[in-house]
C-alpha cells in the first residue's frame, strides 16, 4: 500500500486528508498553506514527476533518492516563490460552502495512461456525503469524454472545476485531499479495481460483457508520430482482413472503447496509453503488447485486470521507439 511504499517521499500519513484555508497553485498543482508555502506531505507525486520521472538507481537507492527528493523539493519551493501579490489578489476564491476535492495531475494535464492515478484520489471519499462538492481537475482536453470518467467515479459533470491558467491560484476554505492507495503509479488494489469497474459499467443500460464477443482489436498509434510500428499498414491489413480485427486509435468515445475491450477475444498493439483499457477485458482475453526495448515499460502489464493471458514482448526500436512487428510472430502468438 502507498503509505508504506518507497514513493511516499513526503511520508503523508493518511489516505483521507482535509485542509482548511488553502491555496492550490495551478502552475505546479501544489497545495499551499495560507502563507503560500507548499504543504510538504502533499507533494509526493509532484516530486516524482517534477521535470522528468524519478526512476532507475536514484529511485531504488535510499540515499540517492533522499538527495534527489530534496533537490526537487527546493525547485518546487523556488517555483512557488514566484507567486506575486497580483496572483493572490486575482485568485479564484471558491465560496465557503464549496467542498473542493483534489483530483489534479502533477503534469497539469491528464496523460491518458495515468488518468486513473488521479481519479483514484476520489476512492477514499467513496462513502463520504458531500453537500456541495467541486472536483478540482487539470486540463482534460486530451481525454475523450472526460466527464464520463468522472461520472464513473460518482461525480456529475456539474461538479467539475477545471483549473486553468487564467488564474495562478485557487483559494478553498476546505480541501479534501485523497491519496491513491496503490503502491506504484498506474497500479491499483483489488478493492479500487472493483469500485472503478463497477462505476464504468454502470454507464451502460446493458452490460457489454454479456454481449457477443468480437475477434480482436488492433491498437494503432502511428498517428501520434512516435512509438509506432514501421510496418503498420502490413500489420493492420493482416489483422483486419485476415483475422477480423477492428482498428482503434484511442480517439473513439469512451462507451465505445469500454464496450469493444469488454467483448474482444484478442488485443494487439505497440505499447501506448490505450492499453490502459485492458482493465475492461474479460478473463479469457489474450493481450499482446509489443514494447520498444530501449523504452521498457510494464505499466499496463502490471495494472490490475481480469485477463491473465498477457504477452509483453520487447522489440528492437529506433531512436523514436518505433518497432517492427513480424507477421509470422504475430500469427504464432494469436494461434498459440
Amino acid at each position: 500500500m502507498f503509505l508504506d511504499a518507497a514513493i511516499n517521499f513526503t511520508k503523508i500519513k493518511s489516505y483521507k486528508n482535509i485542509y482548511d484555508d488553502v491555496y492550490i497553485d495551478t502552475k505546479t498543482s501544489a497545495v499551499l498553506d495560507s502563507n503560500l508555502k507548499p504543504i510538504y506531505e502533499t507533494l509526493y507525486e509532484i516530486i516524482f514527476w517534477w521535470k522528468g520521472t524519478l526512476h532507475g538507481q536514484t529511485l531504488v537507492d535510499p540515499e540517492l533518492r533522499k538527495i534527489e527528493v530534496k533537490r526537487r523539493y527546493e525547485e518546487i519551493l523556488a517555483e512557488t516563490a514566484t507567486i506575486t501579490q497580483d496572483d493572490v489578489a486575482g485568485a479564484k476564491v471558491l465560496p465557503d460552502d464549496v467542498e473542493a476535492i483534489y483530483a489534479m495531475s502533477a503534469h497539469g494535464w491528464y496523460p491518458y495512461g495515468h488518468l486513473h492515478d488521479s481519479l483514484l484520489r476520489l476512492f477514499p471519499w467513496r462513502d463520504h456525503s458531500f453537500s456541495n462538492p467541486r472536483v478540482l481537475c487539470s486540463k482534460f482536453n486530451r481525454v475523450v469524454d472526460f466527464p464520463l470518467h468522472l461520472k464513473a467515479c460518482g461525480y456529475n459533470e456539474e461538479t467539475i472545476f477545471r483549473t486553468a491558467p487564467k488564474y495562478r491560484l485557487i483559494k478553498a476554505s476546505k480541501l479534501f485531499f485523497g491519496v491513491n492507495e496503490a503502491k506504484f503509479w498506474t497500479t491499483m488494489t483489488q478493492e479500487q479495481y472493483d469500485w472503478l469497474i463497477q462505476g464504468y459499467f454502470s454507464l451502460f443500460d446493458t452490460d457489454p460483457r454479456a454481449q457477443e464477443p468480437i475477434e480482436g482489436l488492433y491498437l494503432s498509434r502511428n498517428h501520434v508520430g512516435r512509438r509506432g510500428v514501421t510496418n503498420n499498414d502490413e500489420v493492420q491489413a493482416y489483422l483486419t482482413n485476415e483475422r477480423g480485427f477492428k482498428c482503434l486509435t484511442g480517439e473513439e468515445g469512451l462507451l465505445d472503447i469500454i464496450s469493444l475491450f469488454a467483448r474482444a477475444k484478442n488485443i494487439v498493439g505497440p505499447h501506448g496509453s490505450i492499453f490502459v483499457n485492458t482493465i475492461f477485458c474479460r478473463e479469457n482475453a489474450k493481450i499482446i503488447e509489443f514494447c520498444p526495448d530501449n523504452r521498457v515499460d510494464k505499466s499496463f502489464f502490471n495494472k490490475m485486470k481480469l485477463a491473465k493471458n498477457y504477452y509483453h514482448i520487447l522489440k528492437a526500436a529506433d531512436a523514436d521507439f518505433n518497432i517492427k512487428i513480424e507477421i509470422d510472430e504475430l500469427r504464432r502468438l494469436l494461434d498459440k
